[in-house]
């Protein structure tokens, strides 16, 4: 082991040193700090982000309920019509009636009139 030892280092021991200690070492250092300085810097569009899309979801939310608040409410309109029409044929029925039976007194009244 001590005759490693005194083996003078060449410069292809330095390269791999350097390959394969020294790189990588350095690289795993600049990947943490990007990676920091990334989270430092996109964290609050991330959060902003989220919050639209939180807001967006609560808004499609609101969106299918008035959607089904408004078929709801057609439906309604929809019977409230058809029973509005059905009055004004009972009393356009009504109206015809009364106006035949003004027609009829009138007529009894000019006859004792006459």
């Amino acid at each position: 082991m001590s005759e490693n030892n005194n083996k003078a280092l060449t410069y292809d021991d330095l390269a791999r040193f350097t390959e394969e200690v020294l790189l990588p070492g350095i690289e795993q250092l600049i990947d943490d700090k990007f990676e920091q300085k990334f989270d430092e810097k996109f964290a609050p569009i991330h959060q902003d982000l989220l919050n639209i899309h939180n807001e967006l979801s609560d808004i499609r939310g609101e969106l299918r309920d008035i959607k089904a608040e408004l078929g709801d409410l057609s439906t309604r309109v929809s019977r409230l019509e058809a029973m509005a029409k059905e009055d004004l044929a009972v009393m356009a029925g009504e109206i015809a009636s009364i106006k035949k039976e003004i027609k009829r007194l009138q007529m009894r009244v000019n006859a004792l009139e006459a």
